[in-house]
């Protein structure tokens, strides 16, 4: 959240217009995800969730979850602006570091 309100105010600041993606700098695939998240929760991550599941609890988003998306902030990365936490790792070991 702190990379997303910084790239917004960045862009702000600027006075910048287009499109932008507020992605992560570091694409990485869901199942690495979950091994990143079990990490930093300090668990194992080895249960995977059923497509059929996902769609089934989630709905349409659900779809939308299970599609791949490559999406890159390469505007914000051409205008200069530098992420805090550019890997899952980082940001996962910092929201849960600071958790109560």
């Amino acid at each position: 959240i702190q990379d997303l309100c910084r790239g917004v105010f960045f862009l702000v600041d600027g006075e910048t217009d287009g499109t932008f993606n507020f992605s992560g700098p570091v694409p990485l695939r869901q199942k690495a995800f979950a091994r990143a998240l079990g990490r930093a929760l300090g668990r194992p991550a080895f249960m995977p969730a059923p497509a059929f599941m996902v769609k089934l609890v989630m709905g349409e988003l659900g779809g939308s979850l299970l599609q791949s998306q490559r999406a890159l902030p390469s505007g914000l990365r051409d205008l200069g602006f530098r992420f805090a936490y550019e890997t899952a790792d980082q940001a996962l070991d910092e929201i849960f570091s600071t958790a109560p």
